[in-house]
């Protein structure tokens, strides 16, 4: 049965009336936090509503006068739904770089898992954690590397970092840095920045940190067989 022009434009005005109040939430929440809102959409507590901006996630009253900020857990089911919104939030910025920016080591064979790694020349974890690289290339998994030198972009790690992205073979130039040995200085446009200014968004708070395409964190440093045994749990 076609629906009636009047229910048509009821409807129709319905969903316009919805954009404008998404609208004005947001550049309420927006003047309230001092900073662009990305997402507002309600909360499963009523007069709450889930705030994104910066690549986090806040909790805000509709009158804009009240926050929140830490972890909404559902109990019955229980999940952090909080975790959920950030993963989700990872998951977009990942997205960017699903066809190139990031240093690759493909999977050998098959390719079953990926993983992504914001690293840094200058932790020793991501030294010992890039020595497993071979191990999870061989099961099978892909590792994605992001550059995050943590002293941030005045330091000699960025330098360093920097200078690996532009090599003509970045590959072993980054094994060569976190094997201790000097990397020839180089100049070009890379990503090194991006990759940082991400992590910083997203709150990698250390290296290394493992995030799976979904954008879940697996953590930070941990040896080759243990990383496979928790992708493949996960399916």
């Amino acid at each position: 049965m076609p629906l009636s022009r009047p229910l048509v434009t009821a409807l129709a005005l319905v969903a316009t009336c919805s954009v404008h109040a998404d609208d004005a939430l947001r550049g309420a929440f927006s003047a309230r936090l001092g900073t662009e809102v990305t997402s507002v959409k309600p909360s499963p507590i009523d007069g709450l509503y889930e705030v994104r901006a910066d690549g986090q996630v806040v909790y805000m009253t509709r009158d804009a006068r009240y926050a929140l900020q830490g972890s909404l857990l559902d109990l019955e089911s229980r999940r952090n739904l909080t975790e959920d919104a950030r993963a989700e939030i990872r998951r977009g910025e990942l997205m960017a770089y699903a066809n190139g920016g990031t240093l690759d080591f493909p999977a050998v064979g098959q390719q079953r898992h990926v993983i992504y790694i914001f690293t840094d020349v200058d932790c020793g974890y991501c030294r010992r954690l890039h020595q497993e690289v071979p191990k999870l290339n061989q099961a099978g998994v892909t590792v994605r590397y992001f550059a995050y030198p943590r002293a941030g972009l005045e330091s000699d790690a960025y330098r360093i970092m920097a200078s690996v992205w532009c090599a003509d073979d970045p590959r072993a130039a980054l094994t060569a840095a976190k094997g201790g040995a000097s990397v020839p200085a180089k100049t070009c446009e890379n990503p090194v920045k991006a990759h940082f200014d991400m992590g910083n968004r997203i709150g990698v708070q250390g290296t290394p940190s493992i995030l799976l395409e979904d954008g879940t964190e697996l953590g930070g440093y941990a040896p080759a067989d243990q990383i496979v045994q928790a992708l493949d749990k996960r399916g």
